[in-house]
């Protein structure tokens, strides 16, 4: 063999080890590839499968709780509330689904997360209807269950889930909950929207007093403005208030139809237990041509302004937003 043929030989082996390297590196990727997919495959079928089995328990557990749950509705509303004693009395009307004869109805009554229980026996109102009248402690929270107790003896705990009466967080928490704000600057003005929404507690003298507009340029107050008599009060809650300005705006309904009409001609009724809220929304222009001179206002400079919300109602409770 002379060297010329050596050396093509040598080529070639060299030219059949690269190839061979080339497939081989291109194959174990296409090999990685395909396991990575398998992989991924694999961990959503469990993921499915972990999924479904939760979804199953839930769903099982769901319909054992509402099976030996003979409570049917549990609510309650304020007949008086006096902030200077701390007091409130609220009516507590528990409806069951089933009761033995000759048994007694009790509220098991203690403050969250303690151990002082008390006890109130409730009235039979109509069929499986009872209720009382509890005076409780403003400046705290509470827990109760339903207990029946069979003259002769036995009890039986008739609610699966623990029910609460949240008073302090109703009365200096969330008496005042500012639901959504919003700002747009265009070239020629500022916009700026907010919904609120205060808890009466279904008495007049916890209503709205008034709401205060405060206008800041710079974190310096330059403007305070009484805008309770410009609001647009809603009742209801958020989701009918979205489902009225769509039909509106889609033409299902005329636009001279009230919200309370709306309500009334589709049918809609407050949820059970739902707080007797009272919800309002507003819309504050600020154009830049006219208001506030001295700021010079266009739509760089408008973003130095921010805006404060001071509501008070009646018995002197202030809130305030900024």
């Amino acid at each position: 063999m002379d060297g010329g043929r050596q050396k093509a030989i040598i080529v070639l082996l060299a030219i059949n080890a690269v190839l061979i390297c080339f497939f081989g590196i291109s194959l174990k990727k296409q090999l990685d590839k395909k396991n990575e997919i398998l992989s991924s495959h694999i961990s959503n079928i469990y993921n499915s499968i972990y999924s479904l089995e939760n979804s199953i328990s839930s769903r099982i557990k769901n319909e054992l709780e509402q099976r030996y749950n003979l409570v049917e509705s549990a609510e309650y509303k304020f007949t008086n509330i006096d902030p200077d004693a701390n007091r409130a009395v609220l009516d507590i009307t528990v409806k069951l689904r089933a009761v033995n004869a000759y048994s007694s109805i009790f509220l098991s009554l203690s403050e969250t997360g303690k151990d002082n229980v008390q006890e109130v026996e409730l009235v039979k109102r109509d069929g499986l209807v009872y209720s009382a009248d509890v005076e409780l402690d403003l400046q705290k929270n509470y827990q109760y269950d339903i207990i029946e107790r069979v003259n002769g003896g036995g009890q039986a705990l008739l609610n699966t889930y623990r029910h609460y009466i949240n008073l302090y967080d109703e009365f200096y928490i969330k008496r005042v909950q500012v639901h959504s704000t919003g700002s747009g600057r265009s070239k020629d003005q500022l916009d700026f929207n907010f919904s609120f929404s205060v808890n009466d507690f279904g008495l007049d003298e916890f209503g709205l007093e008034n709401v205060i507009l405060e206008i800041l340029h710079k974190d310096e107050t330059i403007d305070t403005i009484d805008i309770t008599g410009r609001l647009e009060k809603y009742a209801g809650n958020q989701e009918l208030q979205e489902r009225y300005n769509l039909a509106v705006a889609s033409g299902e309904i005329e636009p001279d139809m009230s919200l309370e009409e709306y309500k009334e001609y589709f049918g809609f009724a407050p949820e059970e237990g739902e707080a007797p809220r009272k919800q309002y929304n507003y819309t504050h222009i600020i154009k830049y041509d006219t208001d506030y001179p001295e700021l010079q206002l266009d739509q760089e400079k408008a973003g130095n302004i921010r805006f404060g919300l001071i509501i008070t109602c009646r018995d002197g409770y202030r809130y305030v937003w900024k």
